[in-house]
């Protein structure tokens, strides 16, 4: 079982690139002070803002699943084509 720091570093940079905390905080209703606290395992996320986060991660795979429809949709002929993500 992955722990509750890593998990949220990881969902946090999903969501919002490198500089995650002060958004995550935001969305979250929380201090970005504490969200350090979290991140560094300083204190433990409550259970009702990990799952908060979840909630976060879900809307913006619907989010960016709707976007890729519409690339989808414009670019049928590239779907199969090789995408570097490393650059």
């Amino acid at each position: 079982m992955t722990d509750r720091c890593t998990l949220l570093k990881s969902a946090g940079e999903a969501l919002y690139g490198h500089e995650w905390q002060s958004a995550i905080a935001r969305d979250l209703g929380v201090n970005r002070r504490m969200v350090r606290f979290w991140a560094t395992g300083e204190r433990k996320a409550p259970e009702d803002r990990m799952r908060a986060v979840k909630v976060l991660l879900a809307r913006r795979e619907v989010e960016v699943a709707a976007v890729w429809e519409k690339f989808e949709d414009a670019f049928p002929e590239d779907t199969n084509f090789p995408v570097d993500t490393t650059a």
